[in-house]
């Protein structure tokens, strides 16, 4: 009797722990869209403002996540599909 307590106590823990892990996963998740969603806007400014051109985002990248919140736009000028490597706005 005293094992099935031991056991059941230690799944529940577990459980525990997956549960906290997993939304720790989610709400980094959302953070990092927030931080790609305000700074599409901004990207696409940039471009306009120094290159007088329309900027098509396509996808980003996150570098040094825990250092800095540096996001790297991915994407190409309107009517001309050679992508741009590294904007940062």
């Amino acid at each position: 009797m005293k094992k099935k307590k031991v056991w059941g106590s230690i799944l529940i823990l577990l459980f525990i722990l997956v549960g906290i892990f997993c939304y720790m996963q989610y709400t980094a998740n959302t953070e990092k869209e927030a931080y790609v969603q305000s700074g599409i806007p901004i990207g696409k400014e940039y471009i306009k403002k120094y290159y007088n051109a329309d900027f098509i985002y396509q996808n980003n990248e996150f570098i040094g996540s825990y250092v800095n919140s540096t996001v790297y736009l991915r994407g190409y000028i309107k009517g001309n599909l050679k992508r741009i490597q590294n904007i940062e706005p």
